[in-house]
C-alpha cells in the first residue's frame, strides 16, 4: 500500500475572497497609513468656508487671541524641542488650535503665537494665558508683547498677501534622535528665518489638539489594518510524500466432538362403549266397503306387504289372487304386531412404544495467526516560504505609527500643517521647500510628504478658482477642508498631520 500527501488546493471562491480582503486592506493603507491623497490636494474641490465675512470677523474677535514674541532665550544645557513639547502639552486636553505666525517684510522677521478656542468649557483668554505662562515657564528669558487687541489682530490678518499659497504636509521629526544639544540642533525655525531673509512672505503653522478618544480610535484603526495585512505578509507551500508495505497471513483449524443421548416413551390407552335399543309396532284392520272389494287382489297384496316380510307377502299375493272371491266373502280379522330389539358393545385398546437415540461427537479447535510486516518507505517534505516585501514594509510603517501613537497618548497629539503665502507662488514655494527640508527627519517617510500650491495666476482654472477659498480658511486659522471622492462615497479631508 502506498500513500502520498499533497497540499489541499484553494477553491476559486476562497481565492476570490482572499484577493478582495487584500485589496480592501491595501486601499485602507493608501488612505490611512500612507496618506497618499496629500499629494493631490490642489486637484480636489475645497468645501466653501462655512462663515460669511461678517460672521468670520465676529468669530475671530470672540475666539482668537495672539501675542508677539520679541525675544527668545534658550538654556544652554536644556533641549529646546522638548521644552516646547512640554509647553504645548499644557493645552493638549483642551479643544483648541495653536498657531505660529512668521512674517517677513523683506527687512526683518516677526514671530507671533496665538490660539483659537473651540472649547465652550474654557474662555479664550484663559487658554491664551495658559499658553503664555507655559512658554514663560519653559523659557524664562522670553519676551512677549501682549498688547495685541482685536483691531491689531485684524490689521495683521488683512496684511497677509494670499495671491500665492503653498501648504506643507509632512511628519516633522528629528534627523538624529540621539542629539539632545541645542548647539548641534540644525532644525530650528531660526534657520528658516535666515534662509528667507530679504523676502516678503507670511508663514502660518497651525496645529489642532486631538482628543484622547480620537487617539484611541486612530490606534485601533492601525491595529485593524495590521491584523488584516499580517496574513498576507508570507505564504508557505509544503509538498510531502510517504509509502509503506504491510503483509498479513492467518491460519485456522476447527475439530468438534460430542455425545448425545435421547430416550422416548409413548403409552396410549383407549376404551369404547356402545348401546343400541329399538322397538317396532304394527297394526292392521280390514274394513268392509266398495273400494276394498273392487280392488280385490291388489289391496290384499298391499296388506300383505305391510303385515309380512316381503317373501311371505309375495306368497300371500299369489294366494289372494287365486281365491279372491272366497276370501272376501268371509269375515275380516284385525292383526297387531309388536317387536323390541336391543344390542350392547364394548371395546378396550392399549398401546405402548419406547425409542432411544444415542450419538457421539468430538470438536477440536485450533487457530494460528501469522503476520509478516515488511514496512519500508521514504518520507520527504519540502516547504517554500514566500515573503511579500511590499506588505512587510507597510507593516513596518504601521509599527512605527503605533510607537508614535503610544508617545501621543502620554504627551498629546496635534494635527499640524504649515501654510506659506506671498504675492507670488514662486516665493511661497521657496518658503515651503525650505521649511519641509528643515522638518524632515528619520521617520518622516512613514507618511507621504507633499507640497501643494494654489495661485490666482495659475493656468489651471480649477486651482485658480479654489485659491480664494483656501486663503479664507488659512486667514481664519482653520485647516482647509477638501472633498475626496472614493469608492465608498465622498470623504472630507484636511491637509494637517
Amino acid at each position: 500500500m502506498s500513500e502520498k500527501n499533497f497540499p489541499v488546493a484553494i477553491s476559486e471562491e476562497q481565492q476570490k475572497n482572499f484577493i478582495e480582503r487584500l485589496n480592501s486592506a491595501l486601499s485602507m493603507v493608501d488612505d490611512i497609513v500612507s496618506k497618499n491623497y496629500i499629494a493631490q490636494l490642489n486637484q480636489l474641490d475645497v468645501i466653501p468656508f462655512p462663515l460669511s465675512d461678517k460672521e468670520a470677523e465676529s468669530n475671530i474677535n470672540s475666539n482668537l487671541r495672539l501675542f508677539k514674541i520679541t525675544e527668545m532665550a534658550y538654556e544652554k544645557d536644556e533641549f529646546a524641542s522638548h521644552k516646547f513639547a512640554t509647553a504645548f502639552n499644557a493645552l493638549s486636553s483642551i479643544s483648541c488650535a495653536v498657531f505660529l505666525i512668521i512674517k517677513g517684510d523683506g527687512q526683518s522677521t516677526s514671530f507671533y503665537m496665538g490660539i483659537r478656542s473651540n472649547d465652550e468649557k474654557h474662555t479664550t483668554s484663559s487658554i491664551k494665558d495658559t499658553l503664555k505662562r507655559a512658554i514663560n515657564g519653559q523659557f524664562p528669558g522670553v519676551k512677549i508683547d501682549d498688547d495685541y487687541l482685536n483691531p491689531d489682530v485684524r490689521k495683521l490678518i488683512s496684511s497677509i498677501d494670499t495671491d500665492g499659497i503653498c501648504s506643507v504636509s509632512c511628519v516633522a521629526n528629528s534627523r538624529n534622535s540621539e542629539n539632545k544639544m541645542n548647539d548641534a540642533f540644525i532644525q530650528g525655525l531660526e534657520k528658516f528665518a535666515l534662509s528667507m531673509q530679504g523676502e516678503k512672505y507670511t508663514a502660518v503653522i497651525l496645529a489642532n489638539s486631538t482628543s484622547r478618544e480620537q487617539i484611541i480610535k486612530l490606534r485601533k484603526d492601525y491595529e485593524t489594518i495590521y491584523t488584516q495585512l499580517s496574513m498576507f505578509a508570507s505564504r508557505q507551500i509544503s509538498n510531502a510524500s510517504n509509502s509503506s508495505i504491510t503483509f498479513s497471513e492467518a491460519i485456522s483449524h476447527t475439530d468438534t466432538q460430542g455425545t448425545n443421548s435421547t430416550k422416548g416413551v409413548t403409552n396410549t390407552t383407549g376404551r369404547t362403549f356402545s348401546t343400541t335399543e329399538g322397538r317396532s309396532e304394527s297394526t292392521s284392520s280390514k274394513t268392509l266397503g266398495g273400494n276394498l272389494f273392487t280392488l280385490g287382489g291388489v289391496a290384499l297384496g298391499l296388506a300383505a306387504s305391510v303385515l309380512f316380510p316381503p317373501a311371505a307377502a309375495a306368497g300371500l299375493t299369489m294366494i289372494g289372487s287365486a281365491s279372491a272371491g272366497g276370501f272376501l266373502a268371509g269375515s275380516l280379522t284385525p292383526t297387531k304386531t309388536n317387536g323390541t330389539s336391543s344390542s350392547m358393545s364394548e371395546s378396550n385398546s392399549s398401546s405402548e412404544s419406547t425409542s432411544s437415540t444415542y450419538g457421539t461427537s468430538t470438536s477440536t479447535s485450533e487457530g494460528q495467526t501469522r503476520t509478516t510486516g515488511n514496512q519500508s518507505g521514504t518520507s520527504q517534505t519540502i516547504t517554500f516560504t514566500q515573503n511579500d516585501k511590499n506588505i512587510s514594509g507597510i507593516l513596518e510603517k504601521i509599527d512605527t505609527q503605533l510607537k508614535r501613537i503610544k508617545e501621543f497618548e502620554s504627551l498629546g497629539m496635534w494635527e499640524c500643517a504649515a501654510y506659506f503665502m506671498a504675492d507670488s507662488v514662486y516665493t511661497a514655494e521657496i518658503a515651503a521647500s525650505s521649511y519641509k527640508a528643515l522638518m524632515s527627519g528619520e521617520n518622516s517617510g512613514v507618511e507621504t510628504s507633499a507640497i501643494n500650491s494654489w495661485s490666482i495666476s495659475s493656468r489651471d482654472d480649477h486651482i485658480k478658482a479654489q485659491t480664494p477659498q483656501v486663503a479664507k480658511y488659512i486667514t481664519n486659522f482653520v485647516h482647509p477642508a477638501f472633498i475626496y471622492p472614493s469608492s465608498k462615497g465622498d470623504t472630507v479631508l484636511f491637509c494637517e498631520r
